[in-house]
Order: C-alpha cells, then structure tokens, then sequence
C-alpha cells in the first residue's frame, strides 16, 4: 500500500528550491539586462579626460560577533570632466571601495553620452560591469544551492 502524505522536509526543501531558483532566475535576467545596458552604452558613449575633484568618505558602522561595533570608510571618488561645447559636469561614481583607488586631482577616462553628459561613468571594468557580474555570479550560487537541495538532480 502506498503511503500518499508528504515528508515535511522534504516538501519544505522542495518550496524552498523552487525559492531559490526562482531569485537565480531574476538574478539571471537582471544581468543579462544590465549588461546589455552597458554594452549599448560602452557602443554609442564617447570619451574624455575627467579629474577626480575628491573622495567622498562614507562612514559606516558594522556588528562583529566578538569585538562589538566595528567602524569603517568607503570612499566614492567625485570628478568633473568638459564637454567640447564647454559644460562642466560633476559626478559621483557608482563604486565605492574601503581603500581609495584614486587620489584628488587624478586624471581619469570618462565616458558618458554626448547628448546626455550627466549620465556618465568612469572607464574602468569595476564601473562598467560590477553590477552585471554580482547579479551573474548571486544567479549561479542561487542555482547551486537549488540544485543541491532537490539532491544533485532535476525532479
């Protein structure tokens, strides 16, 4: 005689598979978005030389499991750059790091659209596709963790 109720476990690990596979989907499809985003933008962009006006320095504070409240600085470089019709534009970079990576007063490349110059962005890899790649990589550990819930194999 077969027995027809579900193991609770195991029916919970299916919902949460299903979970998990459906945040790598999303994943999978928001960087497959942003990166096509990226290479339209890497397509019809131009550049110039920009100078990093300063860093701006974000305090942050973070909870540690033995030593308390640990403090903490990201720093997110400012920079202006001159449109050929002579416009200066400031922006903020969208990336931050806890060591700077640039100094005030640096030159750097900028790219940015010639009919939009406030949409701008640094030329450099970890500007152009961090976003891309945390989705990519956050969509692959989701798949995995899904995959090794439901025992290596499709159901």
């Amino acid at each position: 005689m077969q027995d027809y109720t579900s193991n609770p476990t195991q029916s919970g690990q299916r919902r949460l598979a299903g979970l998990l596979k459906l945040g790598a989907l999303v994943l999978l499809v928001a960087a497959i978005v942003l990166a096509g985003r990226q290479y339209q933008f890497l397509q019809g962009s131009v550049t110039t030389q920009g100078k990093v006006v300063q860093l701006l320095e974000q305090n942050r504070s973070q909870s540690t499991a033995n030593a308390g409240t640990r403090k903490s600085s990201v720093y997110t470089p400012e920079v202006s750059f001159t449109t050929p019709s002579g416009a200066v534009v400031h922006f903020v970079s969208l990336v931050a790091s806890d060591s700077p990576q640039l100094q005030a007063g640096q030159a750097v490349t900028v790219r940015y659209w010639a009919d939009n110059p406030s949409h701008a962005q640094l030329d450099r890899f970890v500007d152009q596709w961090l976003a891309a790649l945390l989705c990519a990589v956050g969509a692959i550990v989701l798949g995995l963790l899904s995959w090794s819930l439901r025992g290596g194999r499709s159901r």
